[in-house]
């Protein structure tokens, strides 16, 4: 029943009035006729009918069909549209004096008796022994509804006063349904085998905040300060806290995500993933399966599967993954130690075939140093060794030796915890 040619439904009406009013008693009276689809200001001719498709709307009845094949990302795309068409009658004569205006009379009369005459057209329908369907609207099951249209006087007399076209004899009628063929997908969802009924009492899981806690001493304290970070900025061995709902089941892990992951990637036991109904924990490793763990911002969803009983006494998993949350995943420094005249940072991770030059930037409490320039380490610079050691020099004004600065290393738009290095 769906079509792509649009036109193939303008095609079908022009040939039923075409092939009505040559069988007709009054066709002697309009020599030479000719049915058009061209817009009333275009049509040409002594005897000419116009029937112009001037407007499109989408048909109520089809606007929200069940999709044809679940599971796809994009239904839509997948079901036939329906349409309706709305189409100007119009007559056009080119003969001198009155004649001009009694022939499109004439004219219009055959074109609404048409009209009229074929409420209903289909694979069937024929006029003097011919098919009113062309070639690729046959076999497929369409059909269109004609109904002329009550379109009130003075709608249509604003209709041509908007133009420059003079008001005009017409009518105005709707065609429907015309539904546009879908695309096909590429995969099917298999065959139902088996069937059962599943209830659950908690909702679907869902995840509301990450968070942890970060220890420092602020220099000249004595006691430790410990902060409450949401949402999460923890480095690789810190624990980070999931809170949420409906997250736990008979097991539960965790999808996470970067942009530099081709695809989300499971973390389970080996990252002590641990869930409670109302929050999961986690300690963040070095690596998840095969892929290092590089200082940035990261996602989770979590994907919680419970077993059920299926009607031939069989166990089935159902997986249900939450939303999605992000977090950081903050460089590591390990400690600070002089090495010739420069001071090094040992930490993770600084240097990697995944981190741009760009992508790092250290700063002593506000000033911002540069990567080396040169052969040599200058002051204000800084030199990635390796990927767990990095040399900098302080600036050789605005520091004062012995005092502590913050030491900010920011990778991927993540900075470390609170630390703090002392000039020398």
């Amino acid at each position: 029943m769906p079509l792509l040619d649009a036109s193939l439904v303008t095609q079908a009406l022009v040939t039923l009035i075409t092939q009505s009013v040559t069988v007709s008693p009054e066709a002697g009276k309009v020599p030479g006729f000719s049915v058009s689809p061209l817009s009333p200001d275009r049509l040409s001719g002594d005897h000419t009918i116009g029937l112009y498709l001037y407007y499109i709307t989408e048909n109520q009845q089809y606007k929200n069909p069940a999709p044809a094949i679940s599971g796809n990302n994009f239904p839509e795309r997948f079901t036939p549209m329906g349409l309706d068409f709305h189409y100007i009658l119009t007559a056009h004569s080119e003969l001198l004096g009155d004649a001009a205006a009694l022939q499109e009379q004439i004219l219009m009369g055959l074109g609404m008796k048409t009209m009229h005459d074929f409420p209903l057209i289909d694979d069937t329908t024929q006029v003097g022994g011919i098919t009113i369907f062309p070639g690729d609207l046959l076999g497929a099951g369409n059909y269109f509804r004609v109904t002329l249209q009550p379109v009130p006087v003075t709608e249509a007399m604003g209709y041509w006063n908007a133009g420059t076209e003079a008001l005009r004899l017409a009518a105005y009628y709707q065609v429907t349904p015309v539904l546009l063929q879908p695309d096909q997908p590429d995969s099917l969802n298999g065959r139902v085998l088996t069937y059962g009924v599943f209830s659950f009492a908690r909702g679907a899981p869902r995840l509301d905040a990450s968070q942890n806690f970060v220890t420092f001493t602020v220099p000249g304290e004595t006691t430790a300060r410990k902060v409450t970070v949401q949402p999460a900025e923890a480095a690789v061995g810190d624990t980070v806290t999931f809170l949420g709902s409906a997250l736990s089941g008979d097991s539960t892990t965790l999808l996470l995500n970067n942009r530099l992951f081709a695809q989300p990637i499971e973390v389970g036991m080996d990252w002590g993933v641990s869930a409670t109904p109302n929050q999961i924990t986690m300690v963040i490793q070095p690596k998840a399966q095969l892929t290092t763990i590089l200082p940035g911002v990261y996602s989770v969803r979590a994907s919680v599967s419970t077993q059920g009983r299926l009607s031939d006494g069989s166990l089935e998993t159902f997986v249900n993954n939450s939303n999605e949350i992000p977090f950081l995943i903050v460089p590591t420094i390990t400690g600070f130690a002089p090495v010739g005249g420069a001071i090094q940072a040992t930490g993770s991770v600084f240097q990697n075939p995944a981190l741009p030059a760009d992508a790092i930037q250290v700063f002593l409490g506000s000033t911002l140093i540069t990567p080396k320039a040169g052969a040599v380490l200058n002051p204000g610079e800084f030199e990635i060794i390796s990927p767990t050691k990095l040399n900098f020099i302080f600036p050789t004004t605005g520091f004062v030796s012995g005092k502590f600065v913050p030491f900010r290393l920011i990778i991927n738009g993540a900075e470390n915890s609170p630390l703090w290095v002392q000039v020398p």
